[in-house]
């Protein structure tokens, strides 16, 4: 995420000025208005000489223009005033691609003829409804006609006035264009008496995957709704940044109704908040794990294999809308620092630290997944700790239910090498070796994500996984398998020594109503390997949760 401001909250007699302002305060990125280009919030008129001058300007000063303001009264009484509206949006679409928008931010209107801020009785109407409607039909054609995005945010005062009228305009237009603004403080009506974290958590269970921009003021209810600087009023924030980051939002936060005195302080505190709850780190053991998270909705934890980190998983799978994708660098693994006890590197101890993960994330139950050995990880996670489990994905498992001999002789072999010789001579000597040739033979991608071993910059230091991880086992009695109850799927491919397609056979023949697919081997055909992956995973979450 990155932080930004309105622009028009630094009051300057010249673009430049204000550009100036948004740099000095150590700032990026901005909402813009036309006003601070001397023109109205709402142009009559923009020539593309003025447009192409605020795209220097902001380019000179390396500033990134997060949206452009587009607000008008969408259900004005008037009937004449919202076509003009609807001719000044299009003229403000007409420039962004000059100006560098990519997203212009609208209100729902309301039936006040005086105040489009202002609530009206009648903005609860079905005439109110079909008219916002009537006119965001055309705002998005103009969307599609410049290539541009339209921003929605709920507002109090406005037709669209809480998050669930914000889902029903989304699913009722089914356009591309259309996105939400989030602002959290908007969602609050004057006594309100629902806890704060759980209207905001409802708000993007509903919206989260749809968001393209959020703003950043606070709030004090005192019989009505007073809108304050970033960290003066009751607006929880702490749980409004979890969300965003859980969310897998990466766009600007822009802070706006605030005045320019309280700019430094509120950027000092937004700052701290991000870094307070955007950690990707958590402390167990004495060691630092890394773990990272994409998408908004159910979670799905999806494991690497040996000597992989959280890179694998992410590279191979985009979760649907609806699902949060998460991940983990297990021991000697990746980003996760330092090793730790060596007693410890087994599935035992790696589900365990899944299971603290879930604890630190307050996330009670998941679909729990994995590759090779992540689909090992996943399964003894599954047998030992079942109430924490909504369902399971083996990918490729590289173990039944006691260590491989074939398996344990490679690997043993690739430590001894790289702790004798070191990584480069290792690999050198690995390659030139009976295990290393057979394997190349049968399946070159296996071969080669085996020599991957050596080119990790902690070779030496993880050399030791390399060595126990094939000689224990997700679990020691297939029978155990026959206990789990939760929708499971096995992907599996032929041709690949490491990853037996018979391993993928047994597991979804013992594992009660299992799916099981067919994966084309990579090194037949890479991309259709990872296209099949993403399907049928996305299937599978999709058919059962």
């Amino acid at each position: 995420m990155r932080l930004g401001i309105f622009a028009k909250i630094f009051v300057r007699p010249t673009l430049a000025e204000t550009l100036d302002a948004v740099v000095a305060h150590g700032l990026d990125c901005v909402q813009f208005n036309f006003a601070c280009a001397g023109l109205p919030s709402l142009p009559e008129k923009i020539s593309p000489a003025l447009a192409a001058e605020i795209g220097r300007a902001m380019s000179l000063r390396q500033l990134n223009m997060a949206a452009v303001s587009g607000t008008f009264n969408m259900i004005d009484p008037d009937r004449a005033r919202r076509q003009e509206g609807l001719r000044r949006l299009s003229e403000i679409a007409a420039s962004c691609a000059a100006i560098g928008s990519p997203l212009v931010t609208l209100c729902t209107g309301t039936r006040d003829a005086q105040d489009m801020w202002r609530h009206h009785p009648e903005n609860e109407s079905p005439e109110a409804w079909r008219e916002m409607l009537e006119s965001m039909a055309r705002a998005v054609e103009i969307a599609d006609k410049y290539n541009v995005f339209l921003g929605i945010e709920p507002e109090t005062a406005n037709v669209v006035s809480s998050a669930k009228k914000a889902r029903r305009l989304l699913d009722e237009m089914k356009s591309p264009r259309l996105k939400i603004v989030m602002d959290a403080s908007n969602l609050f009506h004057p006594g309100d008496a629902r806890k704060k974290e759980d209207i905001l958590s409802e708000a993007f269970d509903l919206l989260g995957p749809d968001m393209v921009l959020a703003h950043a003021k606070d709030f004090r209810d005192t019989g009505k709704m007073e809108y304050l600087a970033p960290g003066k009023g009751e607006l929880p924030w702490g749980h409004y940044m979890q969300l965003l980051r859980r969310t897998g939002f990466d766009g600007p936060v822009v802070m706006h109704s605030l005045p320019e005195a309280d700019v430094d302080e509120s950027v000092t505190f937004l700052k701290e908040k991000m870094k307070e709850t955007g950690s990707s780190k958590f402390l167990l053991d004495g060691i630092r794990f890394h773990f990272q998270e994409k998408g908004w909705g159910k979670p799905f934890f999806y494991q690497h294999g040996l000597g992989g980190s959280v890179a694998q998983p992410f590279g191979l799978f985009e979760p649907p809308a609806g699902f949060r994708l998460m991940a983990f660098d297990c021991r000697g693994h990746g980003q996760t620092h330092p090793i730790g006890p060596l007693d410890k590197i087994n599935f035992n101890t790696f589900a365990d630290d899944l299971l603290a993960l879930m604890d630190h994330l307050q996330i009670n139950r998941a679909i729990v997944g994995g590759i090779s050995m992540g689909a090992g990880l996943a399964l003894n996670f599954a047998l030992r700790h079942g109430d924490r489990v909504r369902g399971l994905v083996l990918q490729r498992p590289a173990w039944l239910d006691g260590p491989r001999k074939d398996n344990m002789d490679v690997y043993s072999t690739m430590a001894r090498l790289i702790r004798e010789q070191g990584p480069e001579k290792g690999l050198e000597l690995f390659k030139a070796s009976a295990p290393y040739q057979k394997v190349l033979r049968e399946a070159p991608s296996a071969a080669q994500s085996l020599a991957g071993q050596f080119l990790d910059p902690r070779a030496a230091e993880i050399a030791p996984i390399l060595e126990r991880i094939p000689v224990d086992a997700p679990n020691h009695d297939r029978a155990e398998w026959r206990t789990i109850k939760v929708p499971t799927l096995v992907l599996a491919n032929r041709i690949d020594p490491v990853h037996p397609y018979e391993f993928g056979e047994a597991l979804a023949a013992e594992i009660p109503n299992a799916a099981f697919r067919e994966l084309t081997p990579k090194f037949i055909n890479l991309e259709q390997h990872g296209a099949e992956v993403q399907r049928f995973i996305g299937e599978f979450l999709l058919r059962h949760f």
